[in-house]
C-alpha cells in the first residue's frame, strides 16, 4: 500500500505492507525508487514480516527540498521517519547508496537489529569510474548532457542497463525499461542525482566511506553483492566482510549491480536464510543471557 508523511517538513512517499518485525527497505540513487527496486519483493516478504520502502527525496513520489542533501543528510532524514513512524528493533536492508545510509544508521543507535548490505556503496573510498564518467559527474554541462541523453533516448538507456548495470544483457526486459524510462522522466530526480554524486566525489576518492570503522558494527549484517558489478566492485564486499565482526558474505555469480532486479529470487533465498538464522538464535538464547 502506498503512503505519504510529512518528515521535516518534506512529503516522503512509501511502501508499507504485512505485519510482524519490522523490515526497512532503502533503495539507491540516479535510475530508482522504492518500487522499482523492491516493489516485486513487497507481497512476498509481507507474508512474514511488517515492510515498509520509503522513497528517498527526489526520487519516486517523495518530494525534494531547497538544500541539496548530504550523505548525513539523509541519514537524520531517516531517523526522524524512524522515529515518526515508532519503529523499533528493524532490519535494515540498503541497497547502494541505500546501503551507504543504513550503514551510517546502523553504526550510529542501537534499534537495528540485523543490516543486510546489497550491492553497497560506502564500503571503500576510492573512485571506480573511469576517466570520461568521473569528468561528467565534475563538470555540470557534461553531466547534463550525459542525463539529457538517457532521458530522452531509451536505446541509450537500454545500453546502459544491459551492459554497465546488468551482468547479462537478455535479462533487461523491455517492461524493465520502461519502468526506469517513467522514473528518469520525473522533475526531481535529475536534481536528487547530480546534488549526491557532486557531493560525494572529491580530489581525493570518495567522501563517504566507513571502512575504517566497520569494526564497530556489532549486529549481524550480511552483505550481498553481484560478482561482475562494475559501478561497485565485489571486492570492496570481501573487503568489507573480513573487517566486520559479525558478517555473512555473499558474492552472486553472474550477477552486476542492480542484484535486486537481476537475481530477486537469489536476493530473497539469501535474506531470509539470513533473518530465519537471526530468529532461530534468539529462539535458543536463554532467558536473560
Amino acid at each position: 500500500m502506498k503512503r505519504q508523511r510529512l518528515v521535516a517538513g518534506l512529503r516522503l512517499n512509501y511502501l508499507e505492507a504485512g505485519e510482524g518485525e519490522t523490515l526497512l527497505l532503502l533503495h539507491g540513487t540516479a535510475i530508482d525508487s522504492a518500487q522499482l527496486s523492491y516493489g516485486g519483493c513487497l507481497e512476498h516478504l509481507a507474508q512474514n514480516y511488517h515492510v515498509i520502502a520509503p522513497d528517498w527525496p527526489g526520487y519516486g513520489e517523495s518530494e525534494y527540498p531547497v538544500k541539496s542533501l548530504e550523505l548525513d543528510d539523509y541519514t537524520d532524514l531517516l531517523s526522524t521517519f524512524i522515529h515518526d513512524l515508532a519503529l523499533d528493533k528493524l532490519h535494515l536492508v540498503g541497497f547502494s547508496m541505500g546501503g551507504a545510509i543504513a550503514l551510517n544508521y546502523a553504526l550510529n543507535v542501537s534499534s537495528v537489529r540485523s543490516l543486510t548490505l546489497v550491492s553497497s556503496y560506502g564500503l571503500s573510498g576510492r573512485v571506480h569510474v573511469p576517466l570520461l564518467p568521473y569528468l561528467m559527474l565534475r563538470v555540470p554541462r557534461l553531466a547534463r548532457s550525459l542525463w539529457s541523453g538517457l532521458r530522452f533516448s531509451k536505446p541509450l538507456l537500454s545500453l546502459v542497463l544491459r551492459y554497465a548495470i546488468f551482468a547479462k544483457p537478455d535479462r533487461v526486459s523491455p517492461e524493465l525499461i520502461d519502468e526506469v524510462y517513467a522514473q528518469l522522466k520525473k522533475p526531481m530526480v535529475e536534481r536528487a542525482f547530480m546534488n549526491w554524486i557532486r557531493g560525494q566525489i572529491g580530489i581525493l576518492g570518495l567522501k563517504s566511506h566507513y571502512q575504517r570503522e566497520l569494526h564497530r558494527l556489532k549486529v549481524p549484517t550480511l552483505l550481498l553483492h553481484g560478482a561482475r558489478d562494475l559501478v561497485i566492485p565485489a571486492a570492496y564486499a570481501r573487503r568489507a566482510a573480513s573487517y566486520l565482526p559479525h558478517a555473512q558474505l555473499s558474492i552472486v555469480p553472474d550477477c552486476g549491480h542492480w542484484l535486486l532486479r537481476e537475481k530477486r529470487d537469489h536476493f530473497l533465498k539469501d535474506l531470509e536464510a539470513f533473518l530465519a538464522t537471526l530468529t532461530a538464535q534468539l529462539e535458543e538464547k536463554p532467558e536473560g543471557g
